[in-house]
Order: structure tokens, then C-alpha cells, then sequence
């Protein structure tokens, strides 16, 4: 990401998020601005497969139509995302640039904080959603009909961990022994166990991970990442699961550390072409260079369903005979009842210790 341009201070976006302004929500609340904090862009080349190019601005605020006994309690956060034109196209004509509108994107922390808001089980620490505006940009905006979207969360007291770059420095600047404890603290909060990198829409592997003593879990689709700790085979696991979705892979390069990778196949779905994509686009991806040798573990999952493909098969295609000198095997498992896990995880333990075995020698 380069130095950010000020979207926020030129052309329609000017005075318009100054201290003192005032934001409306879709519900109604509105919301002066305390102070700006932080201003990103994310700008692409046209026909990018990722997210569209846009900009964001995080501001401190605080409700308006409180009682003033209030005002003081209802500081809060709130960002706006700004769609942009791709690099090159910023001074195109506006037929041009309002080619480019894009009215599916979400920004991937309103999806969190609406989930995390209603959820039973979050703590007094979780931000909860405040309130949101969708809304387009107008024929003089940057990208005519462009995205313009406005999210509101609560402000709570704490250490942030990551950014809305992905770069987790705060939580890897911890000692190993408080990056253990935030950990052990999301386990017995939200007790969500996902496999490292699963790309099933929604990504629900459902398990009860019995070879790892754990008890049956609930399953939820991924938004950004979760992190889950295990031993098996004597090693120690850190598994991230990262969201699938094309839109949030620039924001894995901070995780991509990875000695291994776990891909998870639904073996009863028809788009086994899709997976093949999916997995091709993920092993080219320019942060996953870096480990090219890593092995790769494919659970071939649904194996108790009628109809579902075996694994020779779901080898077949997804093209892993074609991975060159990477070390890869699948294997067919039933995650409902933890059938096949156990084997699966096994043979990635013998590959770790086989490929630090040789690289010692």
C-alpha cells in the first residue's frame, strides 16, 4: 500500500468530514465528529479480482441526539469507505469512472460487528455495531454511483491487536505467553474451531475435533480470520483461517508464515472446478512465495454423503499431481463424527518433521 492520497480533502469528499460535522446512520442517529485518526486507500489496477479501489477514513465521534447526561458515554468509532477510481482512471471522464460503480461491496467489519452484536456468547470488550449508512455517490463523486459507506462501532478500552490493513503488529509484538491467553480467551468465548484455510461458501467445517479432546463446536462463516491453538503428533499447531472471500487475500500477507496449508473440499458439491480455481489463485497468490514448499494438506470432507467424490477423484481435480515439488496428500474424512481427521493430520505431522529433518542436513 502506497502513501495514502487525501480522497478526503478534495473535490466532494472537501469539509465534509471535519471536526464538527455531522453524520446521519440509516436509522437515524446522527453523529458529530470528534477528531480524524487515520486515512488508507487501497487503489487497483482495472479489472483487479480483488476488492474495488477505495479509501477509508476512521474518525472518532459522538452521538448528537443524546440526552447531555449521555454525551459524555456515547464516544464511538466510525469509518467511511469511499469507492475511488482504478490507478490511471482518476481524471477520465465521469461516464468512464461511473463505469466502475461497484453495489456489492461490504465492507468485511460491518459483516463482523453485525454478527459479533447479536451474538449470545461476546464479551463486555466486543465492539458492538452501532449503527450504518450504504449509500452511492452522487454524478460529481469520484465514482459516479461508487459506494460510499459508513460504519459506527462502539469505543472500548484495550490494546488493539490489528488494523484494517491486516497487519496484526500489536498481537505478534506481545510475548508468547499473552498471544497464548488471547487465544485461550476467544476459545472460551465464541468456541469456534475452523480448519486453517477452507474456501466453501459460507466456510463451515463442521467438527468436533475429537482427536484434539475437544467437544462439539459451532460453526459460523468466516469474517477476517480465527486463530485456534492444538498439539497432535507431539507438534504444536497455530491454525489461522483465513477468510476466502477475493477481496480480503491482500490483507493475509501479515499470516502468511505458514509451515503448512490445510485446504478443506466439499466432496458432495458439484463445483469441484471452483475449488480447482480457487486453490490455483491461492498457491499463486504473491504472499504465498514465500512458501512454496509448505505441505499441503487437502481433506477430501463429506465422505458419509451419498454421492460424494472419492478422493481420487477430488485429487484429480484439483490438479495437485501437477504441484510440481511440493509435498501434498488428501485425505478423505467425515468431520461431522471426526472420521479421518486424526489420519489427515498425521501425514502433515510426518511431512513437518521430514522437511525440518532435511533441512538440518
Amino acid at each position: 500500500m502506497t502513501s495514502p492520497r487525501p480522497w478526503f480533502d478534495q473535490g466532494p469528499s472537501r469539509g465534509h468530514y471535519e471536526r464538527g460535522s455531522i453524520i446521519t446512520t440509516d436509522d437515524g442517529t446522527r453523529w458529530e465528529i470528534l477528531e480524524r485518526l487515520k486515512q488508507d486507500d487501497i487503489q487497483r489496477v482495472a479489472r483487479s479480482r480483488i476488492s474495488p479501489s477505495h479509501a477509508t477514513l476512521k474518525m472518532s465521534c459522538i452521538k448528537t441526539n443524546a440526552n447531555p447526561s449521555e454525551r459524555s458515554t456515547t464516544e464511538a468509532m466510525l469509518r467511511v469507505y469511499l469507492q475511488i477510481p482504478h490507478t490511471g482512471s482518476e481524471f477520465e471522464d465521469s461516464d468512464t469512472r461511473a463505469a466502475q460503480a461497484d453495489d456489492t461491496f461490504q465492507p468485511e467489519e460491518l459483516e463482523a460487528y453485525a454478527i459479533l452484536s447479536d451474538h449470545a456468547t461476546v464479551s463486555k470488550f466486543t465492539p458492538k455495531l452501532l449503527g450504518s449508512k450504504v449509500s452511492k455517490q452522487g454524478p460529481s463523486g469520484f465514482v459516479p454511483g461508487g459506494f460510499l459507506i459508513v460504519v459506527v462501532w462502539e469505543r472500548v478500552q484495550g490494546l488493539p491487536i490489528g488494523d484494517l490493513t491486516g497487519m496484526a503488529t500489536g498481537y505478534w509484538a506481545l510475548p508468547r505467553n499473552e498471544r497464548a491467553k488471547i487465544r485461550e480467551h476467544s476459545e472460551s468465548t465464541f468456541n469456534w474451531y475452523l480448519a486453517l484455510a477452507n474456501f466453501s461458501s459460507p466456510a463451515s467445517v463442521e467438527s468436533h475435533y475429537r482427536d484434539f479432546d475437544y467437544g462439539p463446536i459451532e460453526t459460523v462463516p468466516t469474517v477476517g480470520f480465527n486463530v485456534e491453538s492444538l498439539t497432535h503428533g507431539g507438534l504444536d499447531f497455530d491454525c489461522w483461517d483465513l477468510g476466502g472471500r477475493q477481496r480480503l487475500r491482500p490483507e493475509w500477507t501479515p499470516y502468511i508464515k505458514a509451515d503448512a496449508i490445510i485446504f478443506v473440499v466439499d466432496s458432495a458439491d458439484i463445483r469441484l472446478d471452483d475449488a480447482a480455481n480457487k486453490l490455483t489463485h491461492l498457491l499463486n497468490e504473491e504472499c504465498m512465495r514465500e512458501v512454496s514448499d509448505a505441505p499441503l494438506l487437502a481433506f477430501a470432507n463429506k465422505q458419509d454423503l451419498k454421492g460424494a467424490k472419492s478422493p481420487v477423484e477430488i485429487a484429480e481435480a484439483l490438479h495437485l499431481r501437477e504441484l510440481g515439488d511440493r509435498r501434498w496428500n488428501i485425505a478423505p474424512c467425515s468431520a461431522t463424527d471426526g472420521v479421518g481427521i486424526s489420519g489427515g493430520m498425521d501425514w502433515l505431522v510426518q511431512a513437518l518433521k521430514s522437511q525440518r529433518k532435511s533441512q538440518r542436513a
